[in-house]
């Protein structure tokens, strides 16, 4: 298969779906988007419109399919009956939008994992965490994460080798004073259902053999 290179207008849309929405054939929409490349010239065109090709699921053929920048859409949709057309614009303002929601999501995300790196002591964690917000931003892996020394555990994963509640691990450590350098760090984390940053104390495996003699 080709390799498709990232258009420079996000908020795509392939042939395949422009043949769906209009109920054209998509052989068709493919001699009409060739039809438009040639009247706008190979340097203009090729701009709008990306030819690569994708995998039919039923019988496993390739075959060749254009993916097209909004611009390209609306480039297409002028040949179209005002119907046809209406669907194509409506398409496209509805990627749009869902891509501007997208990008929205990402940047708060984003931001999360920079305040916890402000608020971590741990330089392990905090580059853990600019990098995890450099990837988010991004929308992809552009950064490896950092290799890890130790393995670390939430309160929940350790409680789930013990067979006992995180509460209870967290009882047991603060007990008999495990929340230390020696078996583990705190670290700031995202809760799980909102934007709100906890503070948690992450644990190394050499607290289990310690967990097991209370216990």
């Amino acid at each position: 298969m080709k390799e498709l290179q990232l258009l420079e207008t996000k908020g795509t849309m392939t042939s395949l779906e422009i043949a769906k929405i209009t109920g054209k054939r998509h052989d068709n929409v493919l001699a009409d988007i060739r039809d438009e490349i040639k009247k706008l010239g190979a340097n203009l065109g090729l701009l709008i419109f990306q030819e690569t090709d994708y995998i039919n699921e039923q019988n496993k053929q390739t075959y060749p399919m254009f993916v097209l920048t909004s611009d390209g859409v609306l480039q297409l949709a002028a040949r179209y009956d005002a119907v046809v057309r209406f669907k194509l614009i409506k398409a496209v303002r509805n990627k749009t939008y869902q891509k501007i929601q997208l990008e929205d999501t990402r940047i708060k995300e984003s931001e999360i994992y920079l305040k916890l790196a402000e608020l971590t002591s741990n330089e392990k964690y905090k580059e853990t965490l600019i990098v995890l917000s450099t990837n988010k931003l991004n929308g992809s892996e552009v950064l490896s994460l950092p290799k890890v020394d130790k393995k670390s555990y939430t309160a929940t994963e350790v409680g789930n080798k013990l067979g006992i509640t995180s509460m209870k691990v967290g009882s047991i450590a603060k007990k008999h004073n495990l929340k230390t350098e020696e078996f583990g760090f705190w670290a700031y984390d995202k809760a799980k259902h909102s934007n709100k940053q906890v503070e948690s104390f992450r644990y190394y495996e050499n607290v289990i053999n310690e967990l097991k003699k209370y216990i």
